[in-house]
């Protein structure tokens, strides 16, 4: 398969997923130093370069020893090193050794090549490992760690932590220390922090602009799948050890697709994914089921637009809103369930929609605490308001609305295919939310894309250049927003996100979908995604 060999690995650069090393035995204070590490591989690989230095300071740093960052000892210096100059550099930043070395990267074998120079001897001490796929760069760097760790102190008993496919684990001591967990250095930037932080997992470029994505378990391996769509594809993954693998990809020509989401709307324990596709104006969504081992499409050309939503905290519920070439998205949202190769409508939605707001542009939750659902949703220009009940219990009052944008999406429905000059009716990825510092009071995690090109001054937005996500806060009264953290910056346009234990390891990852090149005139346009942990 194509796409296979552009998305099947990513680089499993974990930097605080897995243990650190405990140190204990390590005379106190002592230092070193690490240098700047030289990458040998085909393409862009200065994201590991850059993240090498940083893995090793996680797991070296765990006890009494005394880390020189990278940033500090980077200084002046650059990549090819020998012993005679990290042993110079060493002695520059009063170091008692210095550690560098290079990472070689040839088709799906691995290498890495270490030195560890005693600063005040200038003896030098090799390491050299060697592991499969790009995702055994993470076992590599634990086993120099624990190789490191051991040289400058027999004594220190260390329990390996497990280590990815293709890495031979390292000859463990037979007294188990404790391990304590990574540190709590995570993605998050809290409003009165500016620390970088470092990511979890990258995947590959993927040629095409993926416009949404869902995970769910749909062949209750206990794992969940994610799907991701493209104008004209849905790509089906799997994360594992050897990293995600394209499971398969299905194109329709016919129909171009707006939005997937997933839920087990009959309630039979078997989750359902939904792909709301448009056509000729009209909805032509299409069901996705596991069914006697193969993902395959159940239903097609579905009549509505399509979300799961959950109201208040309550079970989640599918619910669908109609559309049509002559004034877009119409009509009040109607509950549905999957029945027989279909779908059943089940009532109203509880929530009727403000004038100009569709299924795919509000959230729901009580801000106020009054009892009864409040809304937020994104205007045409990217502005979130607030509505409350009106005080006659009929319809929405407006309420607070922001005075920043948020959003931004390039993904556009064209109702009229023969070009002419309507204007396309933008879709937004979910906003959603959530209660992350787990203090009983809802947040609202949303994205924010920065325009490109004339920027805010263009009535629609052609392009976008960075990216982040935010965390918001309303007062009681849903009159003022707080911000309490937001995701580092990221160069490209955030299409979609979502919250989930995606590699089943028990902790939430803030998983990203991100496209890149839609500023560029000439060139491709390429996909890739991002999953940071979650730590508050």
């Amino acid at each position: 398969m194509a796409l296979f060999s552009r998305f099947s690995r990513f680089a499993l650069i974990a930097l605080f997923s897995i243990v650190f090393l405990p140190g204990t035995g390590m005379c106190a204070g002592e230092k070193v130093a690490l240098l700047p590490w030289k990458v040998n591989a085909a393409g862009d690989m200065e994201y590991v370069r850059a993240a090498m230095p940083e893995m090793l300071a996680t797991r070296l740093g765990a006890g009494p020893i005394e880390i020189i960052r990278p940033s500090t000892a980077a200084e002046g210096k650059g990549a090819d090193l020998t012993d005679a100059s990290a042993l110079d550099a060493g002695k520059a930043l009063k170091a008692d050794y210095a550690l560098f070395g290079s990472l070689t990267i040839f088709g799906n074998a691995v290498s890495m090549d270490a030195r560890l120079v005693n600063v005040n001897t200038g003896a030098s001490t090799p390491f050299a490992s060697k592991g499969t796929g790009i995702e055994s760069i993470i076992g590599l760097v634990d086993k120099l760690s624990t190789d490191v760790n051991s040289f400058l102190n027999p004594k220190v008993v260390i329990q390996e932590a497990p280590v990815a496919s293709g890495v031979t684990a390292p000859v463990v001591a037979p007294s188990p220390v404790v391990i304590a967990p990574a540190p709590d250095v995570g993605l998050i930037v809290k409003a009165d922090k500016s620390k970088e932080q470092p990511v979890l997992w990258k995947g590959r470029d993927m040629d095409d602009m993926f416009v949404a994505m869902t995970a769910a378990d749909l062949d209750k391996d206990g794992a969940k799948e994610l799907f991701l769509i493209s104008g004209r594809s849905l790509v089906i993954a799997k994360y594992n050890a050897a990293g995600m693998e394209v499971i398969k990809e299905i194109k329709d020509k016919r129909s171009q697709n707006i939005a997937v989401t997933s839920i087990d709307s009959d309630r039979d324990g078997s989750v359902e994914v939904y792909v709301s596709r448009v056509s000729g104006g009209k909805p032509m969504s299409a069901m996705v089921e596991y069914k006697n081992g193969v993902y395959v499409m159940t239903a097609k050309d579905l009549g509505w637009m399509l979300r799961a939503v959950s109201l208040d905290g309550k079970e989640p519920v599918l619910i669908g809103q109609k559309l049509r070439a002559a004034d877009g998205f119409y009509g009040g949202l109607k509950k549905l369930r999957k029945d027989k190769d279909g779908l059943k409508e089940d009532g109203a939605f509880e929530v009727e929609l403000p004038r100009g707001v569709n299924i795919y542009g509000f959230e729901t939750f009580s801000f106020t605490g009054s009892g009864t659902p409040d809304l937020v949703t994104l205007d045409d220009r990217q502005y979130l308001t607030f509505y409350g009940d009106k005080k006659d219990g009929k319809g929405w009052a407006k309420g607070y609305k922001s005075a920043e944008y948020y959003g931004g999406t390039l993904n556009r429905i064209s109702l009229n295919e023969n070009g002419a000059d309507a204007r396309p009716i933008l879709v937004e990825s979910r906003f959603l939310q959530a209660d992350m510092d787990r203090d009983g009071k809802k947040e609202l995690i949303i994205k924010k894309n920065t325009p490109g090109g004339l920027g805010r001054s263009a009535d629609v937005p052609s392009s976008f250049k960075t990216s982040v996500v935010i965390s918001l806060s309303w007062d009681e009264k849903g009159t003022a927003t707080s911000e309490n953290w937001r995701t580092k910056q990221v160069e490209g346009y955030v299409s979609d996100f979502f919250i989930d234990d995606l590699d089943g390891d028990g902790n939430e990852e803030l998983t990203m979908l991100v496209v890149t090149g839609t500023e560029k005139l000439f060139g491709t346009v390429k996909s890739y995604i991002l999953s940071y942990r979650i730590s508050l």
